[in-house]
């Protein structure tokens, strides 16, 4: 939802409609809110089930250790729409009044919407340094680092997201307009007038930053990744065994291209849909004051179906472009044991032929995996 930083006298003069929502208006927008917003949760909930039933591979990739976080963040939304925005929406009044509980709820949503934002940069983060700067991606997005890492980020979040009432602004939802805002008061500190400025240039330049990385680095794996110098072989098999050597080096970086340029592909486009939403922010008051009758109240509805969609995303990508989780998937409604990992069973059971057992998949039987070969223990005998 619009997480802007605006005066009262603002929102009473310029960002309130001139004149109030018809009922057929009210439950088209609250009745499409539910509907989308129930649409994110299940398929987010899809999304957390099969990275749990993928959890062994997944855990040893930081890029799903950052995709658990946007899903994290795209439940806290979804629920508050359903919560807040929803029932007010269908109701046309503050049906709940303005207790503590309220405000908590709202700045929720603040805190989800600035945790995605700030999570995607730290994806970008991921992405430049597995390329450029190795010995930092070791430091922050290791297996063994990467939950400090995630950690201190959600403690930053919470505390930037805190300021919010410290300046005194509190996230408030229109019970006329029918979107999310921060009502500030019209007289703020000179801390809060700087907050205010970080806030705004924060969400609003930071994922363009993010997407002039995304490029930078996406021209690299085009022209330069992958593409070793070949050394002059000296004799023939030398020759042969340079190219063996340049051949295998060769698959092994192809692979690798490939699914670096999908983690890129997929990242660049949960950060492209959050500028999207950032620029349908900065357009909506424009458009909401010139339109008049009921036509404000499908611009406010289009800028809430963006926010929504945008908490819809990373299921969407994973879904559509990652091919181990379009495989978990397979495999998990089709009650198959293994996921992207482990030796692979196919059991026809609709041929004459017997279903092959466990232990034939193997080409020696799982107890001669524990013995140790002779060739291997005379090779360590040497070796000590």
């Amino acid at each position: 939802m619009n997480n802007s930083l605006i005066n009262s006298s603002t929102i009473n003069s310029t960002l309130e409609p001139q004149q109030n929502a018809t009922t057929a208006v009210r439950i088209f927008g609250a009745v499409s809110y539910a509907i989308l917003s129930t649409l994110s949760i299940l398929m987010n909930i899809l999304l957390i089930t099969v990275l749990f039933y993928g959890h062994y591979q997944f855990k040893r990739l930081a890029f799903f250790t950052l995709a658990w976080q946007m899903v994290f963040c795209d439940l806290m939304t979804q629920f508050v729409q359903l919560i807040i925005a929803v029932p007010v929406t269908f109701m046309g009044e503050a049906i709940y009044g303005h207790p503590t509980w309220y405000y908590i709820i709202l700045f929720i949503d603040t805190f989800a919407y600035n945790s995605t934002l700030h999570f995607s940069a730290l994806m970008t983060l991921n992405r430049l340094c597995v390329f450029f700067i190795p010995r930092l991606n070791l430091i922050l997005f290791s297996p063994n680092n990467i939950n400090f890492t995630v950690g201190g980020l959600w403690i930053y979040v919470l505390g930037f997201c805190s300021c919010y009432n410290w300046i005194g602004c509190k996230k408030a939802f229109s019970e006329t307009g029918f979107f999310m805002y921060h009502d500030c008061p019209e007289n703020l500190s000179t801390f809060g007038v700087i907050y205010r400025s970080i806030s705004f240039h924060l969400s609003t330049y930071l994922p363009v930053l993010m997407l002039i990385a995304y490029l930078t680095t996406f021209i690299y794996i085009r022209f330069f990744f992958g593409h070793p110098n070949r050394v002059r072989a000296t004799t023939i098999q030398s020759s042969i065994r340079s190219l063996t050597r340049d051949r295998e080096q060769e698959r092994i970086q192809k692979a690798r291209r490939k699914r670096e340029k999908n983690f890129l592909v997929q990242s660049f486009l949960i950060c492209g849909f959050l500028e999207v939403q950032n620029i349908a922010f900065d357009i909506t008051p424009t458009i909401f004051a010139l339109l008049k009758g009921q036509w404000p109240f499908l611009v406010t509805f289009a800028e809430n179906w963006i926010s929504i969609l945008l908490n819809s995303i990373s299921p969407i990508i994973l879904f559509s472009f990652n091919g181990d989780v379009r495989k978990c998937l397979a495999e998990l409604f089709n009650y198959q044991p293994n996921c992207c990992f482990g030796p692979q069973i196919n059991n026809n059971l609709n041929n004459n032929n017997p279903p092959i057992a466990f232990t034939q998949s193997f080409t020696v039987s799982p107890s001669q995996l524990l013995k140790p070969l002779p060739y291997n223990r005379r090779r360590i005998n040497e070796r000590l």
